[in-house]
């Protein structure tokens, strides 16, 4: 399976949401296409958003991986190809993992390939890979839930995202009738601009004009540049709009917005033939999110050598903002698997219950062991 070069500013958008097309409805068409320059103006000037040079250290700022352009290799057995769907910090334990061998510790080798979320998908379902870790797009790749499930999450929240508005506005509540920036339709930017300025009591669909400006960079370009009011940011963005005055309106961490963020998605068929493997896989999560959690040094170092970063400032913020919030044992919990169920676009979800797409079997089996008491907290 051959898969095109994106850049990270594609990747990021595409983390922890459904896939969804970027065109915007026939009522953000005009909004939308002014976000076109927007994306240009990224791509010249935003020095964070541009993907580093293979195997050569980054400027400053200079951020990613980019999506493979190798063909995936079957797994040898009792190793496992994981197709991760962007790259943030949010994967921070990921890469402590792979940083630190801890897969290996646990004789299940991992082959990472960044991917975007549908073929992800559609390489979870062929079993070209065995573990899919994306946000909730899952749920929409199998709406029959008899082929895919979500064995545990790295994130259950959407930690990640932070509302930034013009100077002049100072609360969600004064977005009603702003224009707001946000990722893809059904994105998790979307969703999570989405509930927070449900929280202030605004309706999404007629309070506050949307445009899909596509990408991260393409979102703090067109706040940077007034075409929008307001927009939801991530790292290292979000940091470039608090050092140019633009204001918080909304936190997804201090809110506590649950999400399918980060997941773990593996095939049921493999699963089955394979529960040993997966519990080996698991314990490298569980003990991964531990360090995580826990441990800034190996956690930054870790994060600037799969992203290419060497901005100290961008390495703490990254820590700062999810040290603590990878769930130890890693389960997914059903409000998260909620939220993906109810945005999910596709009608034929919405009689689904999030235990449909959750298999925890292997996690119960491993905290049962009495493995994950010596990561938890005392």
């Amino acid at each position: 399976m051959k898969l095109s070069v994106i850049p990270l500013v594609l990747l990021l958008s595409a983390c922890g949401g459904a896939a969804a097309p970027s065109a915007a409805p026939a009522s953000s068409a005009p909004a939308a296409a002014s976000a076109k320059p927007a994306a240009s103006a990224a791509a010249s000037t935003g020095a964070s958003a541009k993907p580093a040079a293979s195997g050569k250290p980054a400027a400053s700022g200079e951020s990613g991986p980019q999506v493979t352009t190798q063909q995936i290799a079957p797994a040898k057995p009792g190793s496992i190809n994981l197709a991760l769907v962007g790259g943030s910090p949010s994967a921070t334990p990921l890469y402590v993992a792979l940083e630190n061998g801890i897969f290996d510790k646990y004789n299940v080798p991992v082959n990472l390939v960044i991917m975007t979320a549908p073929p992800a998908m559609a390489s979870l379902l062929s079993g070209e890979v065995q573990v899919g870790m994306d946000g909730g797009a899952l749920v929409s790749a199998d709406v029959t839930a008899q082929k895919l499930t979500f064995a545990a999450a790295l994130q259950n929240s959407f930690n990640q995202f932070v509302a930034y508005a013009k100077p002049d506005l100072k609360s969600l509540s004064d977005l009603k009738g702003k224009t707001l920036a946000v990722g893809t339709p059904a994105s998790a930017a979307t969703i999570a601009f989405e509930l927070m300025v449900k929280s202030a009591g605004l309706d999404p669909k007629t309070d506050v004009k949307w445009i899909y400006a596509g990408t991260p960079a393409a979102e703090w370009a067109a706040l940077q540049s007034g075409q929008v009011d307001g927009a939801t940011l991530v790292w290292p963005f979000d940091l470039q709009a608090k050092a140019a005055g633009f204001n918080v309106v909304g936190d997804g961490k201090q809110m506590k917005l649950a999400g399918a963020s980060l997941t773990v998605g593996i095939n049921r068929d493999w699963a089955k033939a394979n529960g040993s493997v997966l519990q080996n896989f698991l314990k490298g999560v569980t003990e991964a999110d531990y360090i995580a959690n826990t441990d800034k040094a190996k956690a930054e170092a870790a994060v600037s050598k799969r992203l290419n970063v060497t901005d100290q400032a961008q390495l703490d913020a990254a820590f700062e903002r999810f040290a603590g919030t990878y769930p130890v044992p890693p389960y997914i919990t059903s409000d998260a698997v909620a939220e993906a169920i109810r945005d999910d676009p596709n009608p034929a979800n919405k009689s689904r219950k999030p235990e449909d797409f959750i298999d925890n079997t292997a996690l119960d089996a491993l905290v049962a062991s009495g493995f994950t008491k010596q990561f938890e907290k005392s």
